[in-house]
């Protein structure tokens, strides 16, 4: 889980945006999840991969390739 966090951390500072507006978009959770999972809370591997793959599309190196 801290490897996500950490992943959803450096892609919101990329974007200058809150980590919890990555999750809004990447998979539809609340703005209260981001807190809820620093604080210890878990994810199912399923949403960990959307957010993986939202990422992975929204990235500087997928943008620079359009």
């Amino acid at each position: 889980m801290d490897t996500l966090i950490a992943e959803i951390q450096a892609h919101a500072d990329a974007r200058g945006i809150k980590p919890a507006t990555v999750l809004q978009y990447a998979a539809n959770l609340s703005g209260k999840t981001w807190e809820h999972w620093l604080k210890g809370g878990q994810c199912q591997i399923s949403t960990a991969q959307k957010i993986r793959d939202y990422i992975a599309a929204n990235s500087e190196a997928s943008s620079c390739a359009r």
